[in-house]
């Protein structure tokens, strides 16, 4: 590993520990989100194919963010464009994705044409 790589890498991790709270220092997450000034956002990407996982990224999305980030890969264009109505499986995908949103949160939605 270069020196170049070596120095982002100590830096990273010295911000990542000053960064850590303890349990005590970390404020309620309805308070953390009504005070940053900012929106905080996530992917719905999960860490690991399993149902725990599955809820776990939801609700800590769910819980923590002010919006999300979905990036769906094909729609069912040709259905559309036919007026007919949409593949079971598809809704389904939608639905799961529309269940992550937090709550009065905002969505970002990419369509990847398929």
């Amino acid at each position: 590993m270069n020196l170049r790589r070596r120095g982002f890498f100590a830096i990273a991790l010295a911000a990542a520990l000053l960064s850590v709270r303890s349990p005590a220092e970390t404020p309620p997450v309805e308070a953390a989100k009504s005070t940053r000034p900012f929106r905080m956002g996530f992917t719905g990407f999960v860490p690991a194919l399993t149902a725990e996982a599955f809820v776990g990224t939801r609700d800590f999305c769910r819980k923590h963010g002010d919006l999300i980030a979905h990036h769906l890969e094909g729609a069912a264009w040709t259905e559309m464009h036919a007026g007919e109505p949409l593949p079971a499986a598809l809704l389904k995908k939608w639905n799961e994705h529309r269940e992550r949103k937090p709550d009065e949160g905002k969505v970002y939605l990419a369509l990847s044409p398929r």
